[in-house]
């Protein structure tokens, strides 16, 4: 069954949020944490390929928190550590484009992502 909105609040597990491009957000809604794993032609960041602590996430299109909806675009903001700093934590934050696909992940295709963080 296809999901077209899910409130964070009513959510457990690990959530997979598919854009118009090859980026993929992985949402664990236990801890709450981030995971993006950009496509191939997307820009990098520090926090990619890992587990970040989510803080945030914020339909871009229609406004409100704790919200994803396909058809809207989603601002991620989360917490990592900047290895030039590493004493304090930075906050960053991506604007994910328009998301296509929202599904639950699998146990096989949650042991392929990077183990996931505890409860920060």
């Amino acid at each position: 069954m296809p999901i077209f909105e899910v409130v964070l609040a009513d959510v457990v597990g690990v959530l997979a949020v598919y854009s118009t491009t090859a980026t993929v957000y992985y949402l664990d809604a236990d801890v709450p944490a981030l995971l993006r794993v950009p496509g191939a032609s997307s820009r990098t960041g520090p926090s990619d390929f890992r587990w970040v602590p989510l803080l945030e996430v914020e339909s871009a299109t229609r406004g409100g928190l704790g919200v994803l909806r396909v058809g809207d675009r989603h601002r991620w903001s989360f917490a990592y550590q900047d290895s030039n700093h590493p004493q304090a934590p930075a906050r960053g934050w991506w604007l994910q484009q328009t998301a296509v696909r929202i599904e639950p992940v699998t146990d096989p295709d949650l042991a392929r992502l990077p183990p996931r963080i505890g409860a920060w």
